[in-house]
C-alpha cells in the first residue's frame, strides 16, 4: 500500500506541475517555444543522416557501387517523404500516448493497464510499419500515402515474416542494451578513478549503437 501511495501521490504532483504550466502563459509559451525549437533541429540534423543512411543502404543491397557523394546527391529526393513520415508517425506515437494517460491520470487504478496498452500499441504499430523504409528507398520512392498503403498491404499479406523480422530485430536489440547495461553497472564504482576506463567504454557504446542501428537497416532492407 504504501508503495501505491507514493505512485499516486507522484501521479498527482505531476497533475499539478501540468497543470500550473498549461494555465501559466509565459511557461505555456516557453515550453511550446523549446518543443518547436528541438522538433526542428530534430527535423534538420535527423532527416540528413537518415537519407544519407539509407541511400548508403540500398546502394549495398541492389550491389551498386557506395558512393557518398551519390547517395547525398540524391538526399533531395526523400527530403519531403521522411519529412512526411517523421511527422505522421509522431503522431501515431503521440496519439495513444495522450489517450492512454489522460484515462490513467482519471482513473488511477487503471494507470499501470493504460501504460501496458500503450506499449502493445506502439509494439504493433513498430511491427506494421516496419518495413515502410525498405519501401520508400526500394520500391515506392515518393508519395507518402502510397508508401503508407504499401507498408500496410505488405505488413498484413505477410503476417509471419513482418512478425519474425521484428521480433529478430528486437531482441538483437534488447540483447545489445543489456549487455551494455550490465557492463556500465559493473564499472560504476569505479568510475570515479578509472576515467580513461570510462572513455573507453563511451567509446565502445557509442560505436556499438551506431553498429546496431546500421545492422537494423541492413536486416530489415535485405528481408524486404
Amino acid at each position: 500500500m504504501n508503495k501505491l501511495t507514493v505512485i499516486f501521490s507522484g501521479v498527482d504532483l505531476f497533475k499539478e506541475r501540468i497543470k500550473d504550466i498549461v494555465f501559466s502563459k509565459s511557461s505555456l509559451i516557453k515550453l511550446l517555444v523549446s518543443l518547436v525549437f528541438l522538433a526542428a533541429i530534430n527535423l534538420l540534423i535527423g532527416v540528413g543522416t537518415i537519407i544519407m543512411r539509407y541511400n548508403l543502404i540500398r546502394m549495398i543491397i541492389n550491389n551498386e557501387e557506395v558512393s557518398l557523394s551519390k547517395a547525398y546527391q540524391e538526399s533531395k529526393n526523400y527530403v519531403l517523404s521522411i519529412i512526411g513520415l517523421k511527422l505522421m508517425f509522431l503522431g501515431i506515437y503521440l496519439a495513444p500516448l495522450l489517450v492512454f494517460f489522460a484515462i490513467g491520470f482519471a482513473y488511477k487504478k487503471l494507470l499501470l493497464l493504460m501504460i501496458f496498452m500503450l506499449i502493445l500499441v506502439w509494439l504493433a504499430t513498430r511491427f506494421v510499419f516496419l518495413f515502410t523504409y525498405a519501401i520508400l528507398f526500394l520500391k515506392t520512392k515518393k508519395g507518402i500515402i502510397n508508401i503508407i498503403k504499401e507498408s500496410l498491404n505488405y505488413s498484413k499479406n505477410n503476417k509471419k515474416h513482418v512478425i519474425l523480422t521484428g521480433v529478430i530485430t528486437s531482441f538483437v536489440s534488447f540483447l545489445i542494451v543489456a549487455i551494455l547495461n550490465l557492463v556500465s553497472k559493473s564499472l560504476t564504482l569505479d568510475l570515479a578513478s578509472l576515467s580513461a576506463l570510462a572513455v573507453i567504454y563511451f567509446i565502445i557504446k557509442t560505436l556499438a549503437d551506431i553498429t546496431l542501428i546500421i545492422w537494423h537497416n541492413l536486416f530489415v532492407f535485405k528481408n524486404y
